[in-house]
């Protein structure tokens, strides 16, 4: 009976607090978190990373050190450049060099030998930069100077810059930069191997009108890290080589309809020096003019050392070769060439002539007149 009336007693209560005189009644209007419930996840996670950016309630930050090191240990060397980017404390933490030694078990042999076990146990050995360094190192040695008997798997049954590029894994991208200073990047281009030369092609391009873009760039994207099999880690970082570089506002670069070369129902061919091609929507040039593809061919000739000893910012430039004058061939250098000349596309092949024993002729101008003897 009392824990009845005491049910009723709560239940009374209750029902009160619920009731509102008319007059206090007003009407209530939804929040800006209630009409838009994206804004409130939004406040709350820009509290958080505020928190967090001070160093105050963040879970990382509470972590010792040595527990991040543990975790740090189980990424690859790419992953820990990634989390150096995130603040201070971590890029202090990823120089640690328990983390790189450990790396430095598992990288190949060819890196391993560039090291000495007196500069390792020198004070203030840099751990991370050095593996990162002779990574590089090794990998270009491994194309520049290659020994037989180090080359690896995927060499076989690739001849010459072929099983080069195979190795090292290029990945190739253009790089458009707009007249406010914006850069407009196209995804992995499709590579065709030739006798003499590699055809790269970025199809489905989606860019800016051609009125507004002020440069293009060609870069070629090498892995650092590769595993002891010389196979390069998914996701890798990257070395970035500037291939070739246009200003498209020089009169040269200028690409306009008035300067195809030639076109058809849907597309107009533009060149610009270096064996680059572009090819622009012909119903576009109302608007301005539209990019539709981009084809670089790029001649094997010293290719692979563009690629690996080029900069993010300058082209990698190859001396030219010079010929040694001596008193019992006075004309060395002006003899002896060959050439080889080919009418082709992508895929098919129209014409192709190989021409041996090209000399100079006397007064052929300033740069002479080659006379050709076909093989």
């Amino acid at each position: 009976m009392a824990s009845k009336q005491r049910h009723q007693k709560h239940l009374s209560t209750y029902l009160k607090s619920k009731k509102e005189s008319p007059d206090k009644r007003t009407k209530s209007t939804p929040s800006k978190s209630q009409k838009n419930p994206q804004a409130t996840f939004r406040s709350n996670q820009r509290s958080t990373l505020s928190k967090a950016k001070g160093g105050q309630d963040c879970m990382f930050e509470r972590l010792p050190d040595e527990l991040l090191l543990g975790i740090f240990k189980f990424l690859s060397p790419s992953e820990l450049l990634k989390c150096a980017q995130v603040c201070r404390h971590w890029s202090q933490l990823t120089t640690e060099s328990c983390l790189w030694e450990n790396i430095f078990l598992k990288v190949p042999l060819g890196v391993r030998q560039l090291f000495s076990f007196e500069e390792t146990k020198e004070e203030g050995f840099n751990w991370k930069k050095e593996v990162i360094k002779r990574c590089i190192t090794a990998r270009n040695n491994m194309v520049l100077k290659p020994r037989k008997e180090q080359r690896p798997r995927v060499y076989q049954g690739k001849p010459g810059l072929q099983g080069h590029l195979a190795f090292l894994s290029v990945k190739w991208k253009l790089c458009f930069m707009d007249t406010n200073g914006n850069d407009h990047w196209v995804s992995v281009g499709r590579m065709l191997y030739h006798r003499h030369s590699v055809s790269v092609h970025w199809g489905s391009v989606t860019l800016p009108p051609l009125q507004r873009l002020k440069n293009l760039r060609v870069y070629a994207f090498v892995p650092v890290f590769y595993n002891k099999e010389w196979v390069p880690h998914k996701n890798s970082a990257t070395t970035r080589s500037l291939i070739l570089q246009y200003d498209m506002k020089l009169k040269e670069n200028i690409v306009e309809q008035k300067s195809a070369l030639t076109d058809d129902d849907l597309v107009t061919l533009h060149n610009l020096p270096n064996g680059t091609t572009i090819g622009c929507w012909k119903a576009s040039w109302k608007g301005g003019g539209e990019i539709a593809f981009v084809t670089v061919n790029l001649p094997h000739h010293k290719l692979a050392r563009r690629i690996l000893l080029g900069s993010s910012s300058q082209v990698c430039r190859i001396a030219p070769h010079v010929p040694v004058l001596d008193d019992i061939d006075p004309r060395y250098g002006l003899h002896g060439y060959t050439a080889e000349l080919m009418l082709r596309t992508e895929n098919m092949t129209f014409l192709e002539h190989h021409f041996r024993d090209l000399r100079d002729a006397p007064g052929g101008g300033d740069y002479g007149s080659l006379l050709a003897s076909p093989k």
